[in-house]
């Protein structure tokens, strides 16, 4: 094959679209390549309409694209410093929540639900979340900001929670309950299912030593007398101790109730104005099984000491007309 020279100002050529285009010849020679080009002069380029994609963009549309957006009031995206609020989610830039003027960080819609970060013009820092707040950890500690950070609340992996107070454990939650150190001081009252002891209670199923005064109330049962008529009986659930003044409706031979097997105590018997001696129930058992007499002088106060021996059998001892 030889090889020559050939000269010309132009030149037919096809790019595939029209098979007689003619390029004049230096411009064909100075073209450059589709493939990786290298400019070396001033290149140019037909600027497009805003927001298209997969073109050159020139400095016109740059320009035309960013007009009137301030740059350097932009924050980096390392080591930024916000002197305003930050929005983080949806919603509108405008909600304020009139408490404080330093900032906030809103995270989520801050029209609905969201949690805004604050620290206000006071000082204070403030979590406020418009939903149910949770904070989750393998560990949770709230310390006091110091040299020691002492613990106020350790929240610990396997559910105990311990409250201090400077640094010294007062409170903590266990398997079964709850350890308390210190003395609990209550406005209120304290209540159990299974009843509440302190330092010197005493336990019902222990032996114990009274170093107190036991006493209680003498409970007034005339009226339970009066309304029940002729169908009363002495009731061991009204109290140990009982003061009763019969009336003519009123009669021992009735079988008391709820009598518990232990159960002690006494009962004040006064005759009304006319006295009555009506004798006793069986249940009712007396030395040598004779049954006494109350003392037949109205308003005289007879003393019933007893002790329940078991069903239907309460030992007692009548004391007359004590004075």
């Amino acid at each position: 094959m030889a090889y020559g020279t050939l000269k010309a100002d132009k030149i037919a050529y096809s790019d595939g679209s029209n098979p007689d285009q003619i390029k004049d010849v230096a411009d064909l020679v100075d073209a450059a390549p589709l493939t990786s080009p290298v400019f070396t002069g001033t290149p140019t380029a037909p600027t497009f309409g805003a927001s298209t994609t997969a073109q050159i963009a020139t400095i016109e549309y740059v320009d035309t694209e960013v007009a009137g957006v301030d740059l350097s009031a932009k924050a980096d995206l390392i080591g930024a410093t916000f002197t305003g609020d930050v929005n983080i989610g949806s919603g509108s830039t405008e909600y304020d929540l009139k408490l404080v003027d330093n900032g906030h960080i809103y995270i989520g819609d801050i029209s609905g639900a969201h949690l805004n970060l604050v620290h206000n013009d006071t000082g204070n820092s403030l979590v406020i979340s418009t939903a149910p707040l949770y904070t989750r950890g393998t560990e949770l500690f709230f310390q006091e900001e110091g040299d020691s950070n002492k613990e106020w609340i350790h929240c610990l992996p396997a559910g105990s929670v311990e409250l201090s107070y400077d640094d010294s454990k007062k409170f903590e939650t266990t398997d079964v309950g709850v350890n308390v150190t210190g003395t609990v001081d209550a406005t209120g009252a304290i209540t159990s299912s299974a009843g509440v002891l302190g330092v010197g209670d005493a336990l019902l199923a222990g032996d114990q030593t009274w170093t107190g005064v036991q006493s209680g109330d003498i409970e007034d049962v005339t009226s339970n007398a009066s309304g029940l008529g002729a169908t009363w009986a002495i009731n061991f659930d009204d109290g140990n101790n009982q003061k009763v003044t019969l009336d003519a409706a009123n009669v021992l031979t009735n079988p008391p109730i709820n009598e518990t097997a232990g159960q002690s105590g006494s009962i004040f018997i006064t005759q009304p104005s006319t006295p009555l001696n009506l004798g006793w129930h069986g249940d009712w058992k007396w030395a040598a099984g004779a049954q006494p007499s109350l003392t037949q002088t109205g308003g005289a106060t007879d003393r019933l000491d007893y002790i329940v021996f078991g069903p239907n059998n309460i030992h007692a001892v009548l004391t007359a007309d004590v004075k």
